[in-house]
């Protein structure tokens, strides 16, 4: 199965962060140690939710494991409203008959499961029920241009 980021929800913490970067040098990464974790549950996604509401449903197939968010790459053409960075991370069923989950969506948590940075929900559940069951996971850190009109 493979998959791509279409609407994530970001964390407001990093947006604030993102922002404040405009007018001054930042002395380090922004994300420190990220790690991509898969997500079991349909939790409501908004901006201020802790991260406890999405590692409570973090998934438990066998052979699961978070995986470090690979060397981005970008910026990118998302569309032509929206620029980002991109990644790809996969994730492997590794036996089968032993924990299975069908996996609804994934977050990207900062600084080793501190905080998180963004979440999202897939269309539709991935299986990974058996032995080969497989997600490539395209990970787009997509922020869009917005005219804003009163």
């Amino acid at each position: 199965m493979y998959g791509t980021s279409k609407a994530p929800v970001w964390r407001r913490g990093i947006l604030n962060n993102l922002l404040a970067t405009l007018s001054t040098r930042p002395a380090a990464a922004l994300l420190t140690t990220p790690l991509v974790h898969l997500i079991t549950g349909t939790p409501t996604l908004t901006p201020d939710m802790p991260i406890a509401t999405l590692s409570a449903s973090e998934a438990t197939f066998t052979g699961y494991a978070p995986i470090a968010l690979t060397p981005l790459v970008g910026p990118v053409n998302l569309n032509a409203g929206a620029d980002g960075l991109l990644c790809t991370v996969n994730f492997l069923e590794a036996a089968p008959g032993t924990v299975q989950n069908n996996v609804t969506g994934y977050y990207v948590d900062e600084n080793a499961g501190v905080d998180w940075v963004l979440a999202e929900l897939f269309p539709f559940p991935v299986p990974m029920v058996i032995s080969g069951d497989f997600l490539s996971l395209d990970v787009l850190l997509g922020l869009p241009f917005v005219v804003i009109t009163s």
